[in-house]
């Protein structure tokens, strides 16, 4: 074996879908492994490769905890010094929060990337993305952690969401910002990685738990909510209200999310601002918190509906499940 050969990387890569290697179709652009194996060919000098290619390749909206499942026990199998998976962006957020919970601490560092135009697009940004996320890997300057690379910066997972669809920039982290810069042609730190100093519990997740969302708008009750409330469907609910947490809710209302949470529901509030957080500091916010919902300062609703799946896939409910949230677990709460 030649020296070249031993200094190679161990890169596998997870290639799910996504518009970084979709081709025109009859109906639109759909995913293809084509464009994604010939770009990865680039770099045979520099990485050993063990591609693993979904079958079938999805767009990423149509990403369901079933594949996070199979994702996540994949991931786990591997032996090598890095993982690149190759995602879509709609959905992108989602998948890096979800698996940055539920893996634990890993051994190894684990790129997600994606971009907003497929490989080969003139003017496109799929083969730059796709060069920052290797080369954060070959130059170690990826965390031992769960990160995404977007637009020339490596992004902690939690608290990252897609912010654009018409901007290279697609991505940004509103709590943490990014970890690092790319700068002719190196990675440059802006701030040490926020990684747990004990390994958290790696958690199977469970494909069949159902969580929802209500994005509240001006009405004079949350009557869409209360009915999902009674539905009696839902494991957990997302409230998105207003502002630092706050809405209009009826005493019909509260009374469906306190019978909800008493037969085992949970009921998470975010803020819809993009850069907003649930302080719960006004008399608006009174009835959630007189109800028990959990204030959720300034996550995501990404980051809630992720920690909400872990912590309910490792079996938790009420105090336990309520304690879970609470922790500190990959600097959600900072």
């Amino acid at each position: 074996m030649t020296t070249a050969t031993q200094n190679r990387r161990r890169i596998t890569v997870l290639y799910t879908g996504g518009t970084i290697g979709m081709q025109a179709g009859d109906h639109g652009l759909k995913p293809s492994s084509a464009t994604v194996l010939e770009a990865l060919a680039r770099y045979q000098n520099e990485v050993d490769w063990q591609v693993q290619v979904c079958e079938p390749l999805i767009d990423s909206s149509q990403v369901m905890p079933e594949h996070w499942l199979a994702w996540q026990q994949w991931v786990w199998a591997q032996q090598c010094d890095g993982i690149l998976i190759l995602h879509g962006t709609d959905t992108m957020a989602y998948s890096a929060n979800v698996l940055a919970f539920a893996l634990g601490k890993v051994p190894v560092p684990i790129i997600i990337t994606g971009a907003q135009h497929p490989l080969g697009t003139l003017d496109g940004d799929a083969e730059f993305n796709l060069n920052c996320a290797v080369q954060a890997l070959l130059q170690s300057a990826a965390p031992q952690a769960v990160s995404m690379v977007f637009d020339g910066e490596i992004l902690p997972a939690i608290g990252s969401r897609k912010i654009s669809t018409r901007s290279l920039h697609g991505f940004a982290n509103k709590n943490q910002g990014a970890w690092a810069t790319w700068q002719q042609g190196q990675w440059t730190s802006l701030q040490a990685a926020c990684v747990p100093q004990s390994a958290h519990a790696n958690v199977p997740l469970q494909a069949d738990l159902r969580i929802a969302s209500h994005y509240c708008v001006p009405v004079n009750e949350q009557w869409a909510l209360r009915l999902l409330l009674q539905s009696g469907q839902a494991d957990a609910v997302i409230v998105q209200s207003f502002g630092h947490g706050n809405g209009l809710f009826s005493a019909v209302d509260r009374a469906a999310m306190q019978a909800f949470q008493t037969r085992g529901g949970l009921i998470i509030n975010v803020s819809q601002v993009a850069d907003g957080h649930v302080a719960a500091e006004y008399e608006a916010s009174q009835a959630l918190r007189d109800v028990g919902v959990f204030m959720a300062g300034a996550w995501t609703v990404e980051t809630a509906y992720a920690k909400a799946l872990v912590g309910l896939s490792a079996g938790w409910r009420g105090e336990k499940l309520q304690a879970y949230l609470q922790q500190n677990v990959l600097g959600e709460w900072d």
